[in-house]
């Protein structure tokens, strides 16, 4: 088991991981569990959180969102045809991707806000 700031950061998680829970509860009444990517999840504490020394939540979060704008915006996926995600976000059609069969029979396009 992993100590240090990163293992406390993501402390949280581990009596879920442990039970072999897929999905973790976000707090609230009444609201469902939300289901873990588990390869997203895996990429950012290996490529992040275990190279960086957080020393609490408030460094954890900011770092993860440079992170995420980093792996969403600039990062080629192999899965996309190394596109980027907000590549394929902005002209989907251009990628291959097609709207839903039920989108097509009411008529909607691609709309992008």
């Amino acid at each position: 088991m992993k100590t240090g700031p990163a293992s406390r950061a993501l402390g949280w998680f581990e009596p879920y991981a442990l039970k072999g829970a897929r999905t973790v509860p976000r707090g609230g009444s009444g609201r469902k569990a939300t289901p873990l990517p588990n390869r997203l999840w895996r990429t950012f504490k290996y490529e992040d959180v275990y190279l960086r020394d957080y020393g609490d939540g408030y460094e954890l979060r900011t770092g993860a969102k440079v992170w995420f704008n980093h792996y969403n915006q600039a990062r080629p996926h192999q899965s996309l045809g190394y596109a980027t995600p907000a590549e394929v976000y902005q002209t989907p059609e251009s990628h291959g991707a097609q709207p839903a069969s039920w989108a097509r029979q009411v008529g909607l396009q691609w709309q992008i806000a």
